[in-house]
């Protein structure tokens, strides 16, 4: 008797734990139907798909200091003008003999435009005398490539 009241107890307890499914999952197995409400529109929205390329807007970059030393490397300052984003990767570029060395810092807005963090790169492998220097910025909504800029390769 004893062994039936066990039985029936855990057959009990079973069918209301598989029950609480549907407390935390109402529609468990449902689809839900799509619909619209009265502020959407039928019309496509123009927001860009993976199909359309996204435009971005050309910006001017100027390298406001570029140095070399032996110890420190070629420096670099650099901002992008009348653009103030926070999203922007800055690359210095430097070219010497055949050699080409990069490097990528992060851009941050300012109250006019956006300034990259000082870039910077060993001379190690660079042919001494003159290099060309050149920085790129490019972010979600823009895109530019300063001058090329001459520094001195100790």
């Amino acid at each position: 008797m004893k062994s039936k009241v066990a039985v029936t107890a855990g057959l009990a307890v079973l069918a209301l734990s598989l029950s609480g499914c549907s407390y935390f999952y109402p529609h468990a197995g449902e689809t839900p139907s799509p619909s619209q409400s009265a502020s959407e529109s039928s019309t496509p929205s123009a927001s860009p798909s993976e199909t359309t390329p996204v435009v971005l807007k050309n910006v001017s970059v100027e390298i406001l200091d570029a140095s070399a030393d032996i110890n420190d490397g070629v420096s670099v300052i650099a901002h992008v003008l009348n653009t103030s984003e926070d999203d922007g990767i800055c690359t210095l570029t430097v070219v010497s003999g055949g050699v080409s060395k990069s490097v990528s810092a992060k851009a941050e807005s300012n109250v006019t435009d956006t300034q990259c963090f000082p870039l910077s790169l060993p001379v190690t492998g660079m042919t001494p005398g003159n290099a060309t220097a050149t920085v790129s910025y490019k972010s979600s909504k823009s895109q530019g490539t300063s001058s090329t800029s001459t520094v001195v390769i100790p």
